[in-house]
């Protein structure tokens, strides 16, 4: 169980990068691209084609750009959870037994950066400390 724990806190730990960096990424172009001129260029003659009733294309691009810009930000900070996450993974697969809040933020930082390989590993491992705590007190009522 613990060596299932450590293969999967190494996989979780490379996979929070690709995570963490796929998220940098796309947060940058979600806030600079609704700023650019040819998004809003393309914006405005998309909009003549089919407009809305109700807005005017000023306010219809405000709306999207702010829409746009907080998912931007939202992957900024699900990049910084996804790094944070990695540092976490491969701390506990370094560690010959990580401990119970190291497993425990492990799985906050698991759910959080969208990686569910950490809270798997993080389970197994206190599942194994449970098992590990359980057998001396077998083996001490048996003598």
């Amino acid at each position: 169980m613990r060596k299932a724990s450590r293969i999967l806190y190494l996989i979780a730990a490379i996979l929070s990068i690709f995570v963490a960096v796929n998220a940098l990424i796309g947060g940058i172009v979600l806030i600079v691209i609704p700023n650019s001129e040819a998004f809003i260029a393309a914006f405005i003659e998309a909009y003549n084609n089919d407009p809305v009733e109700g807005l005017t294309v000023l306010q219809a691009l405000e709306a999207l750009q702010a829409a746009l810009i907080s998912c931007g930000v939202f992957c900024i900070i699900a990049a910084c959870f996804a790094g944070f996450n990695s540092f976490l993974g491969f701390k506990a697969h370094h560690e010959a037994k990580p401990s119970k809040a190291l497993n425990i933020l492990n799985i906050v930082f698991g759910v959080l950066s969208c990686v569910e390989v950490n809270i798997v590993g993080a389970i197994f491992a206190l599942v194994a400390d449970g098992q590990e705590e359980r057998q001396p007190k077998a083996v001490e009522e048996k003598k």
